[in-house]
């Protein structure tokens, strides 16, 4: 629990995001701040320092030992196993997500067509998207073929230029 944490103790820093990274550091200070009149509860400070960094970690309830700070993406811990058990889950949530990735293509695909049965207009934009689409394939496939009959041409006129010059 936080209000049992000394100076020395070990500080657990996960910072969850794309590359979620976990820091290991030793706490520096604990703050213990008395709770306001008529509050069982306090808060705790803890000063953490890890590597060349300091981290000072507020509110922390006395009686926690893992608190999320949701708006940052952090959590902190005084215990190992309360840490190793939230990157567990962390881990289980992706590799849920991984695995029900084609389920959700077919799904987001299947309600699309639904949508498009109960809205015509939907059906006809759509068509429309495809038309517009087909088309602009259509003139870049132009312009490369106007392209390359350009430059073919150029070369022909340099070849009939030099033969010219050498007669």
């Amino acid at each position: 629990m936080f209000q049992a944490l000394g100076k020395g103790n070990l500080f657990y820093i996960l910072r969850k995001g794309d590359h979620s990274t976990l820091q290991v550091g030793k706490v520096m200070d604990v703050i213990n701040h008395t709770a306001p009149y008529g509050s069982y509860l306090g808060s705790v400070e803890v000063v953490v320092s890890s590597g060349e960094s300091t981290f000072n970690f507020k509110e922390l309830l006395p009686t926690e030992s893992l608190h999320e700070y949701p708006y940052d993406g952090v959590t902190v811990s005084d215990n190992r196993d309360m840490i190793r058990n939230k990157i567990e889950s962390m881990l289980n949530e992706s590799v849920g997500v991984i695995e029900s990735y084609d389920w959700h293509k077919n799904n987001a695909e299947s309600c699309k067509k639904m949508l498009i049965e109960l809205n015509p207009q939907l059906a006809k934009e759509k068509a429309q998207e495809e038309k517009i689409e087909n088309l602009e394939k259509k003139v870049v496939g132009m312009d490369n073929a106007l392209t390359d009959i350009k430059e073919m041409l150029s070369k022909a006129l340099n070849n009939v230029s030099n033969n010219s010059k050498k007669q």
